[in-house]
């Protein structure tokens, strides 16, 4: 009987290590909880992808992004950037910055530049958006609505109208 009862406990015992050992698995209570956050964060990366007219940006259990199903690595410059600035609007509505500021080292495509400014005007904060352009004659003033556009060249900033 004694022995039955000890053998007993230690079933028990083992059990329920087992059971918490399954809960802190990898695969056990983080991952559910990390997949109920990206579930959330994907929601507002699409919201914002469809306001920016844009392939949906993805980020998977691994913490991969993706462009319309195609994993980063494998996107265009464009791409990538969008995948960026998505993020990028994504966390400051999620932490509430006051301000947005992209700065990309390629010249974007039209596309690219349209959903930024969408983006932009939907969350309703102020921006600094930085263009690569090799030409001054290639930038186009922004309405006075939208706020305003600069040529920079050897450290001097100048309206363009």
């Amino acid at each position: 009987f004694e022995a039955k009862a000890t053998a007993d406990k230690l079933h028990a015992s083992i059990a329920r290590g087992a059971a918490l050992i399954a809960l802190l698995a990898p695969e056990g209570l983080r991952q559910a909880c990390l997949a109920r956050a990206l579930a959330g964060f994907n929601a507002v990366l699409k919201r914002l992808c469809d306001t920016a007219g844009w392939a949906a940006v993805e980020m998977d259990r691994d913490l991969t992004l993706a462009y319309g199903g195609r994993p980063y690595g494998l996107c265009c410059g464009n791409e990538r950037f969008r995948i960026r600035a998505a993020g990028q609007v994504a966390m400051a509505e999620i932490d509430g910055s006051a301000m947005l500021i992209f700065d990309p080292d390629i010249d974007l495509d039209r596309l690219s530049r349209q959903g930024t400014a969408a983006m932009v005007m939907a969350t309703g904060k102020q921006a600094l958006i930085c263009m690569v352009k090799n030409d001054r004659a290639d930038v186009a003033p922004l309405p006075d609505s939208m706020g305003a556009t600069y040529w920079v060249e050897n450290g001097i900033a100048e309206r363009v109208t």
